[in-house]
């Protein structure tokens, strides 16, 4: 990154920037410089994008509370000014994430209220979270009602360093860090960083193994460290009293700063089958291990209402899949064909289901086999939106047969979402591919796995689609052998992840293509709004 020359005012301005004392005067000054020099533009990116990532890796992700930090409209930036419309798109684009990279991470805002790009509070309830903030996933939520205020939240949602307030209901964050919470309201509940939280009032079970690093939990009257810990904290609403109780391993409790305050200074090691009560006093006293009054493990519901979607079991007693319309979810009957010739070579497999451990099969229950070159395609009753913040998942079992002997090299063979209409913005899973391992293609980005699947081996899929109105879609693949334990929650690991796809596209059509392809088996096709919709009956 060379500074351009003549620029070494725009070096100084970007000192400001970082200090966040970049005042009006100082922001007319840098607003024509950027407009004036497209290289003094793509140093000024630059270097905000590299002081974003340092604070980032130092945990700083917001602003400190109290304090000021930047916002943006929730339908997406305010127009330039006249006097930066010489900009190119991604350079104003560019630069405006950059401003509100520092504007939310250095605690200082690039352009005054008064600036023609910035937006009046009413117009932004949270702060914009950009691409690579987050520290974790809410891979669970069962029952839950978010406090009047709490942005909209959903199982699958990426979270930033926020305060999550949850007035009923379960719920589980997956720190990037492989910290479990499982959260239980009413609660308030503020996440830090990867590694620290503050608990605030409710209760809170938490799991980590504590090989490296370690994660803290304050609380009012605590500092909680654990060892390779699972342990549980209780803090009252009122604010008198605080427990802990330790399952497994050990936590460490050093007295809160407002306890240090008090002139109380204490730190005590709890092990595993202990419990301590602290007080607002500042003293503590040993009490019983209470096992079942905290919930460890979250119940997973059967069937919750409104998250399973579509789901097709090919519960039919002929072999053609031209015009069946069996299943739920489903706007329309399968179509067999690309519009200019049937495809035959897609057959269906009465009372032929392919077999998981542990799941009972539905007698009536078939599958789909798909060989040779393939098209079948079927409208969905409700769309997966990629312009919308939401979570969809996709599960489905697969099983691909050992290659006939004059079965043609190259074969491949996708199961793919796109939009009917306009046949674009597809996310294409691919099961059988040239190069053996399967793939995911989102709108021409392509990502594939290290493995490849064993035939006449039966095989789970379930893919998550994130979609984000303001930030870039994602979709992860986690693929299980019949012989794997599979997840009760989302998991922190995947076997694919695309790279990060800006898209609005409206996918209402789920479609299986095949050229060449060995013959390969198909069941349980679940589209849900939770992991939990889409794979309950398997990880039983």
């Amino acid at each position: 990154m060379e500074l351009p020359q003549q620029h070494e005012r725009l070096m100084e301005l970007i000192g400001h920037v970082r200090d966040g004392d970049l005042d009006a005067a100082r922001t007319q000054e840098l607003e024509a410089i950027l407009a004036a020099d497209p290289a003094a533009l793509a140093y000024y990116v630059e270097a905000i994008d590299v002081m974003s990532m340092l604070h980032r890796q130092q945990g700083v992700t917001t602003e400190p509370e109290g304090s000021e930090a930047a916002t943006a409209p929730a339908t997406g930036p305010a127009e330039p000014s006249t006097r930066l419309s010489q900009w190119s798109v991604a350079g104003w684009a560019a630069a405006l994430c950059a401003s509100l990279a520092v504007g939310i991470l250095l605690g200082g805002k690039l352009l005054p209220s008064g600036s023609s790009l910035t937006t009046s509070s009413n117009e932004q309830t949270a702060l914009v979270n950009l691409q690579g903030s987050e520290i974790a996933t809410l891979s669970f939520a069962s029952g839950c009602r978010w406090e009047n205020g709490d942005r909209i939240r959903f199982e699958g949602q990426r979270l930033a360093n926020e305060t999550m307030r949850l007035e009923e209901g379960v719920a589980v964050v997956r720190l990037d860090s492989d910290v479990r919470l499982v959260l239980e309201g009413p609660l308030h509940l503020d996440l830090v960083s990867v590694d620290q939280a503050v608990l605030r009032y409710g209760n809170v079970v938490f799991r980590g193994n504590g090989e490296l690093d370690r994660f803290t939990l304050q609380t009012p009257f605590s500092k909680i460290t654990d060892e390779g810990t699972e342990y549980a904290v209780s803090v009252d609403r009122a604010g008198n009293a605080a427990e802990i109780h330790v399952f497994d391993g050990r936590a460490i409790c050093e007295s809160s700063e407002s306890q240090l305050a008090n002139g109380t200074r204490e730190s005590i090691e709890i092990d595993a089958g202990d419990a301590r009560r602290f007080l607002d006093s500042g003293s503590s006293e040993t009490i019983e291990l209470a096992t079942s009054r905290f919930i460890r493990e979250p119940v997973l519901p059967r069937e919750s209402p409104g998250t399973l979607l579509a789901n097709e079991t090919f519960a039919y007693d002929v072999e053609s899949p031209d015009g069946k319309k069996g299943g739920i979810g489903w706007a329309k009957p399968w179509k067999a064909g690309n519009g200019t010739k049937t495809s035959s070579n897609a057959i269906l497999r009465p009372s032929k289901s392919l077999a998981w451990p542990g799941v009972e099969v539905d007698s009536g229950s078939g599958s789909l086999l798909v060989q040779g070159n393939t098209n079948l395609s079927r409208i969905m009753k409700q769309p997966i939106r990629m312009d919308q913040d939401a979570a969809w998942y996709l599960s489905f079992l697969v099983r691909k047969s050992a290659s006939a002997g004059n079965a043609k090299p190259g074969g491949w063979g996708y199961l793919t979402l796109r939009n009917s209409e306009t046949k674009v913005g597809h996310i294409s899973i691919g099961t059988v591919t040239r190069a053996g391992t399967p793939r995911v293609t989102h709108d021409g980005r392509v990502m594939t796995s290290t493995d490849a699947l064993r035939e006449d081996t039966v095989y789970l899929f379930v893919c998550k689609i994130l979609a984000q109105s303001e930030k870039a879609d994602q979709i992860s693949i986690r693929i299980y052998a019949d012989q794997d334990d599979v997840d009760t929650v989302e998991p922190t690991a995947w076997n694919i992840t695309t790279r990060p796809v800006d898209s609005d596209s409206v996918l209402n059509e789920l479609k299986f293509s095949a050229k060449n392809s060995p013959p390969t088996q198909f069941d349980a096709i679940r589209i849900g709004k939770s992991w939990s919709s889409v794979t309950a009956s398997y990880s039983d």
